[in-house]
């Protein structure tokens, strides 16, 4: 899916954007470009550490956040800015 990279057990991607968000076993969340099928260099929080296991992920209808589920909550996080969003 991602050449060099871990397979991702979670993903989800936004056609209005063309942006994909996976998660990895390590407990890394990466925002994707698709076109060129590599972490996306516009969006400085294309990895993101989490302490416990992702169960989720997905974007707002109108593709500007990126959100993620973890035993610990639901993050929201602007793709334009790379900063989370207070929910």
């Amino acid at each position: 899916m991602f050449p060099g990279y871990e397979v991702p057990y979670q993903a989800a991607i936004t056609t209005i954007w063309s942006y994909g968000v996976s998660a990895v076993e390590t407990n890394i969340v990466r925002v994707w470009e698709l076109s060129s099928c590599r972490p996306s260099p516009l969006c400085p929080i294309h990895r993101l550490d989490y302490e416990d296991i992702i169960s989720g992920l997905g974007f707002t209808p109108d593709g500007q956040q990126a959100i993620s589920r973890s035993e610990t909550g639901i993050q929201v996080w602007s793709l334009a800015k790379g900063a989370e969003i207070p929910v």
